[in-house]
């Protein structure tokens, strides 16, 4: 997966990007070779932090994660949980659509 990051109003260093791959790791793991790239924004308004995920995944699939908090760390948790929820739905329908297909296709054999 390729992941694009991108600091606004701040540089970005060595650390944070480790906690950003670390966190991305999780999306990467559910998602195998469906997930495409990754962008993520990192932005500093006043005295907090803003995470935006947007992971682009195997059929036009987009999912946007957004997480604000005094630091790094958790807005970075709350924006990958937000995707992590949306890769879970995506991959129930994925899965759904292929054991449909099979029951309906056992099916007109009869």
């Amino acid at each position: 997966m390729r992941v694009t990051l991108t600091g606004r109003q701040l540089d970005i260093t060595p650390a944070l990007e480790v906690l950003v791959n670390k966190r991305l790791a999780k999306i990467e793991r559910r998602l195998n070779a469906a997930a495409v790239s990754a962008q993520v924004v990192l932005s500093r308004e006043k005295n907090r932090c803003v995470v935006e995920v947007t992971v682009h995944a195997k059929q036009d699939h987009t999912l946007h994660g957004l997480g604000s908090s005094s630091s790094w760390s958790p807005a970075l948790t709350a924006a990958v949980q937000k995707v992590v929820q949306q890769v879970e739905r995506v991959k129930g329908k994925w899965q759904r659509r292929k054991r449909g297909a099979s029951a309906a296709r056992k099916g007109s054999r009869v």
